[in-house]
């Protein structure tokens, strides 16, 4: 599903754009990735056992906030926590409490600072570092009958901003994880609450990050609304944006329609979904029946179930084959592109050069990287077509020993019948016109080619202009 630039093919090939970056949704895992073998759970033959029918909701939900002082409270915390449960109406009842305490801080110890960048909504280094020196931290504790969840949710969000903004306090969500500034908690956690149904991306997060030679998508924060935790494995990288797509369709349909209707199918239909602005162009298939199945939990998951979309409805020759066919189909097909470059081009063979010198550097380092820091590499690779030309396509590369590099095809050929997007290739890294490399926090590097592409088009829509 990888967008890219438009014109001809010509003499040297086709040449292809690399896709956007990830959704802003998406944040890296804070906690250790995990080994496992590529073709986990949502391949075929894999001992996964369907989702069974009935209702997705627990009987009772459990949550933890807590508000931690950079490095003192401005007011005496329980003062303002009495105070503001008048202000927002608090009220227990039956089955719904909210239970209070100050642990030593060791004891409910926040992020470290390396951990920041991952689970930080708006705040800074320098209040990370006055928080992990602050003093106790006001630790709540909620609990609520599923059939008053939703409401005690959005009350506690309330009272919890009241009292940080009494006290000067940070606000940690202990089920996703973050840490919030006062003002990023009112934008996300209180805002947006419309009547008793939210759009689920403000209260939950998705971790994306490498295991073995794939990637793993895990959320958290469905338990929040009593709701099973949503996995996808064995991903590539250059689907990241997509699957969070997918990811947060399922979730809005599980909070809005919490039932499998048949053993192993829940019915998605984005048109009868409340959906935040990022969902509301999905595709013309969006009402169908996902395949799902009971989720392998992994170490840092959630103390929560597990519900896996599987994908062996789909047509594919691969696992990677068929993830892409069901988002094209859920999501829709934002059509690929080519532009024509010829033999003699030297402003490209010039960009084509450098890359080739600068992956050549890059080789040593490549798998350290990959394990240590979540890095990822695409390469521009040839692939011959009926014609006997070439069509540069991008690659995501999974292993690399030597001039041999394995990986999984990012384009839909339009000249190579034989291949789809989601195909595992094997290219040489002598014969690639250009790579771009990334790395966890964001640095790039490499990708000439496709500035040059880019540039070229924006040229000829400018001529094309009256």
């Amino acid at each position: 599903m990888l967008a890219a630039l438009a014109l001809v093919v010509a003499l040297a090939g086709c040449q292809r754009k690399k896709s956007a970056g990830p959704s802003q949704r998406l944040a890296p895992s804070s906690g250790p990735s995990v080994s496992g073998a590529p073709g986990g759970p949502g391949a075929p033959g894999a001992s996964a056992r369907r989702w069974p029918a009935g209702d997705l909701l627990a009987s009772d939900v459990k949550f933890i906030h807590a508000l931690y002082f950079a490095p003192r409270a401005k007011a005496d915390p329980q003062k303002a926590l009495t105070s503001c449960k008048k202000k927002v109406a608090w009220q227990d009842g039956p089955g719904i409490v909210v239970k209070d305490a100050r642990p030593p801080l060791q004891e409910f110890a926040p992020p470290e600072l390396d951990s920041l960048r991952f689970m930080a909504v708006d705040v800074g280094p320098d209040e990370g570092k006055a928080m992990l020196a602050g003093e106790a931290p006001l630790v709540l504790s909620f609990a609520a009958p599923q059939a008053q969840a939703r409401a005690v949710l959005r009350r506690a969000a309330q009272l919890m901003g009241c009292v940080a903004d009494a006290t000067g306090a940070l606000l940690w969500d202990e089920a996703t994880r973050q840490v919030f500034s006062r003002k990023a908690w009112q934008d996300e956690r209180i805002a947006p609450w419309e009547g008793e149904l939210p759009a689920v991306t403000h209260h939950t997060v998705i971790h994306f990050y490498q295991e073995g030679e794939a990637n793993r998508a895990v959320t958290l924060g469905m338990s929040k609304f009593g709701l099973p935790e949503i996995v996808v494995n064995d991903l590539p990288m250059a689907g990241s944006r997509d699957i969070g797509m997918l990811i947060n369709l399922v979730a809005q349909t599980m909070l809005e329609r919490p039932t499998v209707a048949r053993d192993g199918e829940l019915p998605v239909d984005a048109s009868k979904l409340k959906l935040p602005p990022a969902l509301r162009g999905v595709g013309k298939r969006a009402a169908q029946t996902l395949h799902v199945q009971v989720g392998e939990k992994l170490q840092g998951d959630a103390d929560n179930r597990l519900l896996e979309p599987g994908f062996d409805a789909e047509v594919g020759a691969t696992l990677h084959e068929r993830q892409i066919a069901l988002l094209e189909g859920l999501l829709g097909d934002p059509g690929e592109k080519v532009l024509g470059v010829g033999d003699n081009d030297t402003e490209m063979l010039g960009a084509r050069d450098r890359a080739r010198v600068a992956l050549a550097k890059l080789a040593g380092r490549f798998a350290k990287e990959r394990e240590s820091d979540g890095a990822h590499l695409i390469v521009k690779a040839p692939f011959k077509t009926d014609k006997g030309d070439n069509e540069w396509m991008w690659v995501e590369v999974t292993r690399w020993k030597g001039d041999r590099m394995e990986g999984i095809l990012i384009n839909e050929p339009f000249h190579v019948p034989t291949l789809h997007e989601g195909a595992d290739v094997v290219v040489s890294q002598k014969t690639l016109y250009d790579y771009q490399y990334t790395r966890a926090g964001g640095q790039t590097e490499g990708g000439e080619t496709d500035q040059i592409l880019l540039r070229r088009e924006q040229e000829q829509g400018s001529k094309a202009t009256p």
